[in-house]
């Protein structure tokens, strides 16, 4: 599935893995956005730009913000950095965990506040 703002400048795609990824068309690394489970069955880019709607095969439809394009993806960030951003953002932590594929896995801790609220 893909769908691209009506400028024709920015694309969301879903997959078969259940991710959606949304960037400029033109350049750049595309920000990933996680939660179904299953194939994402369709895409689309609100008019106004601020939302990215998807349905997946798992029965759900989810309503994401648009990510803010121009700051650097979070799973590209360097470790030390994603962790620091996170912490900032959310109760999820990932910790070691030896019997991931991986080596990691993400917990939920109870939530501490927001550090920096996020404007969307």
């Amino acid at each position: 599935m893909i769908a691209l703002d009506p400028g024709g400048t920015i694309a969301v795609t879903g997959d078969s893995d259940g991710v959606i990824r949304v960037g400029r068309v033109a350049d750049g690394e595309a920000h990933l956005l996680e939660g179904h489970e299953g194939a994402i069955e369709y895409v689309a880019i609100s008019p106004d730009l601020r939302w990215v709607a998807s349905v997946g095969s798992d029965s759900t439809l989810r309503l994401w913000p648009m990510p803010d394009l121009s700051k650097t993806p979070l799973h590209t960030l360097p470790h030390e950095e994603l962790i620091a951003k996170l912490k900032t953002l959310t109760n999820v932590r990932v910790v070691r965990d030896e019997e991931s594929s991986t080596g990691w896995t993400l917990t939920h801790e109870p939530f501490p506040g927001w550090e920096t609220v996020p404007t969307w």
